[in-house]
């Protein structure tokens, strides 16, 4: 899954598109809120249930046969990109980095070279988003600093399937706002499994997507 610092600078230049607000940098992030690994969480939610899982994958159209009349409040919407973003990324990722052959799932490096399936490759590919984070936001992308609005309280309602707090909800603004402070320490190692080149790509790549997918969702409502 992309990690925080590339949620937040795609909801950040989505947001100049759309003119959305703070609320939308929110939502883009809340998915992950409730599962207790980046900030420590009321209540723990499952991946499955957060991600809107279908046999393990996350089904877009599932989210939005239960959220498509609340496109308008910019919490749901932020969710809904965050949804959009991780399927991208890991669908890329599925197509251009993993193969299958008789010895089981093998992970193409940047070198092209070979390696099993485990969880260290799992590990190696989330400490490289995390590093592609950092590159975001030296180059200031992440955007400005994010706070509440008198709504905001009142827009998490409407994400019925989850109970957000007030803890939750400061704690996930505070690690937001380390982020685009650039206050978070960087990784320091090589790349393996992309390049940063790659990784540029798949930015621009998923934000295109994120756009043309909600100008096309906008036409059906």
């Amino acid at each position: 899954m992309p990690s925080w610092p590339i949620h937040i600078a795609l909801a950040n230049k989505i947001n100049k598109k759309l003119h959305l607000n703070d609320d939308f940098i929110l939502g883009s992030v809340l998915p992950d809120v409730l599962d207790g690994y980046l900030i420590k969480a009321s209540n723990i939610t499952d991946k499955n249930l957060s991600h809107f899982r279908v046999n393990n994958k996350i089904s877009l159209d599932y989210f939005l046969s239960k959220y498509k009349e609340k496109l308008d409040n910019p919490i749901v919407l932020g969710f809904l990109v965050h949804l959009i973003t991780d399927q991208f990324y890991n669908q890329y990722t599925f197509n251009k980095h993993f193969l299958k052959n008789d010895s089981g799932m093998k992970i193409i490096l940047n070198d092209g070279s070979t390696i099993n399936k485990s969880l260290e490759t799992l590990e190696m590919k989330q400490q490289e988003y995390w590093k592609y984070g950092q590159k975001l936001a030296l180059e200031n992308k992440l955007g400005h600093i994010v706070s509440m609005s008198d709504k905001t309280f009142d827009n998490l309602k409407e994400l019925k399937d989850f109970t957000y707090n007030q803890m939750d909800i400061e704690n996930t603004i505070n690690f937001l706002n380390e982020w685009i402070n650039n206050e978070v320490a960087g990784y320091d190692m090589p790349y393996k499994l992309y390049t940063e080149d790659e990784l540029d790509q798949i930015f621009n790549d998923c934000y295109k997507f994120t756009l043309d997918y909600l100008t096309k969702l906008k036409e059906t409502l």
